[in-house]
This record gives C-alpha cells, structure tokens and sequence, in this order.
C-alpha cells in the first residue's frame, strides 16, 4: 500500500544503545523561547539554539550542534485568557512571560531515537542507512498541534554537520501501516542525533 502524507514530526521510540526507555521530558528554567517569537512550534519540532539564550524552532541547513531537543509543549501565562496555560504547542503569540519548554533532550543523555516520515523525494532505502540527513520543517498543524516536519530525502549525505544519522527503517519494527511501504514516497525511518556533529568532528 502507497504511504500518504501525514507528518508529524520527531516521534520518539526510546533510546539508543540498549537502555530502558523512560521518555522524561526535560523542564529546565533556563530553555525557554522568547514571548516575542512569533515562530509557532509544534509537537515534535526539533528545536535551535540562538546565542541569544533563547531556543526557537529548527531552520533547515543549522549546523547540527546547534539542536536543543524535541518540542514536547511549553507552558506560559496567557494575556487573552488571564491564566497560565499549558500548550501543545507554541503559538507564536499571547504569552506575558517567556514560554518554559518541555522538550525530549538530545545532549547530555542516552541518544534518543525518534521515527519521522520522510518528504516526496524518497523512497529512503535501505542503502541510504549510515547516512545523515536535515529536515523540511513544513507548517504546524494548529488544529491538533503536532508539527509538520519531515525528513528532507534530498539531504542524505555523509555531511557530518548535518542533524541526524540515519539507523533504519521503520519497517523494521512494524509492517502494514502508514509509512512502512519502502517502494513509495513518505515512508517512516528511524534516526538518532548525529552525535559526531555534536561532539564536532
């Protein structure tokens, strides 16, 4: 069956290298998008790093130690609504204070690996695996909040500053669904961090 258009962004599957899942959000003080940005930011957003301290929604073509982490939400006090509001997503307005972040990490822990499906480029294959790619961010779908990107076929690279290396293929792990046809576009894979990027080498 054809695989279809429906992206969501980063999934996550749990983490790399053998270790027990636990899918904990990170809630640190100090990442927080600026109440001035009028970027919206879904679920499932990979997230920047601006040298102004400030985290902000993934622009295709940032060098890969640039990453912050995986939107998962934010919360802030709402001007329109004169209470404090927790958020799928960011809506790129209506918020007093800075929005704290809750995001899934991709620093300081086990690498986390996440599915995403990839854009009407692909197929990804099986012979692109090892290889590292960016992501076409897309438009934030803000009925339900989740984002709109995903990976971007035309990146796929040995290009180590690029965000993510990819490890298979989400057929690997489950069949007959959306995504898991590899012989058409907008099928599903699995990607972690591209940690070599990150460590800069």
């Amino acid at each position: 069956m054809a695989n279809v258009s429906a992206p969501i962004g980063l999934v996550p599957m749990g983490n790399a290298g053998g270790a027990a899942p636990n899918f904990e959000l990170a809630q640190n003080p100090s990442v927080v998008i600026a109440k001035t940005d009028a970027t919206v930011t879904g679920y499932g957003d990979l997230l920047k790093k601006l040298s102004s301290g400030y985290v902000t929604r993934w622009t295709a073509g940032t060098a890969a130690n640039l990453m912050a982490g995986v939107f998962a939400g934010c919360k802030y006090y709402s001007i329109s609504q004169q209470r404090i509001v927790q958020s799928h997503y960011w809506p790129g307005s209506d918020a007093l204070n800075d929005p704290l972040v809750f995001m899934y990490p991709i620093t300081g822990t086990i690498a986390p690996r996440f599915w995403i499906q990839s854009n009407s480029g692909g197929p990804v294959v099986f012979g692109n695996v090892n290889n590292n790619i960016d992501l076409v961010m897309g438009t934030v779908n803000t009925t339900n909040g989740f984002s709109g990107a995903m990976a971007d076929f035309s990146t796929i690279a040995t290009t180590n500053t690029l965000p993510f290396h990819i490890e298979g293929l989400y057929s690997s792990y489950q069949t007959g669904v959306n995504g898991s046809d590899n012989t058409t576009a907008y099928n599903r894979i699995i990607v972690t961090a591209n940690v070599g990027a990150l460590a800069g080498v």
